[in-house]
């Protein structure tokens, strides 16, 4: 059995860019540099702002996450209900508390909403003090990005982009199988599907890619908690395969395309300067094509 490691570690500010990464002429980067939700230590997460400033710095991957609308809309967020540490209503108030499920919403009651800027008064502002507000940004929609893109003429830019379910409380979310066509349905209309990489903490939304778009990158996320919890795991228990890697081989079953597993650990001290860190992306194993 032969697994092929890559190290993919996640854009979050600025200095990590430039020391990271400073090919000369036609080289070619050891590692992904990716956009960690467009770079939010820089500017608001998961916004057009921030993806635009992304591109602009040079990153390979710009990494997202979706979520779907009342009205079957994929849009970009991170969270599944809105988040008072960066959203003001109309009024141009921080929300007071966590707000609707964006699933509850249409798209246009979502872009009601500014994300432009963070409350520096929360504990998010207060770790991404530096970050530049964008005043106006709404939660954008996962095609405005792609045309963002083509307008930037951004050809060789990829996507890691994950979906946002929670098994645990279904009430805030699409189901995986709303979620997935809602997705692909996007990206096979935008033309990205070769440049894209589905990522997901729950597994029920990657077996679906793997049926429906064999051909496309599937990244399998896990914590400590969700290795423990089948409801994560697609109904497979890590008791019943005796380690992880034998657990994601099973989810993945035979793939030609790349598949990652990719455990959430820190792998540095937060940067105090930046109000920053950095979170370990794991291994990546091509196509799992054999046993652990």
């Amino acid at each position: 059995m032969k697994f092929t490691p890559r190290l993919a570690p996640w854009l979050i500010a600025a200095s990590l860019l430039t020391a990271c990464v400073s090919p000369g002429s036609g080289a070619k980067r050891a590692f992904d540099l990716q956009a960690h939700r467009g770079g939010r230590a820089l500017a608001p997460e998961n916004t057009l702002a921030a993806f635009s400033n992304a591109m602009e710095m040079g990153v390979d991957t710009l990494a997202l996450d979706t979520a779907l609308t009342a009205d079957g809309v994929e849009v970009i967020s991170h969270d599944t209900v809105l988040n008072p540490d960066h959203t003001r209503d109309a009024s141009g108030a921080f929300l007071a508390a966590k707000g609707p499920a964006i699933r509850s919403l249409t798209l246009s009651q979502l872009q009601a909403y500014d994300v432009g800027r963070i409350d520096p008064a929360s504990n998010y502002g207060k770790q991404f003090a530096k970050q530049l507000a964008s005043d106006g940004e709404r939660i954008p929609t996962l095609a405005a990005l792609f045309e963002r893109v083509r307008e930037r003429g951004a050809t060789q830019l990829r996507f890691n982009i994950e979906t946002k379910l929670d098994p645990s409380k279904p009430d805030e979310t699409a189901a995986p199988e709303q979620m997935v066509r809602a997705l692909l349905a996007e990206i096979d209309k935008s033309g990205m599907a070769p440049r894209v990489t589905v990522q997901s903490f729950d597994w029920r939304t990657l077996a679906l890619v793997g049926q429906w778009a064999p051909q496309m990158q599937r990244a399998y996320l896990t914590t400590g908690r969700t290795l423990r919890d089948s409801r994560w795991t697609s109904g497979l228990r890590l008791e019943d395969f005796g380690s992880a890697p034998r657990l994601v081989k099973a989810a993945a079953g035979q793939s030609n395309a790349t598949v990652i597993w990719s455990p959430r650990a820190v792998i540095s001290r937060s940067n105090s300067s930046l109000g920053s860190s950095v979170r370990g992306n794991g291994t990546t194993w091509r196509g799992l094509s054999s046993g652990v």
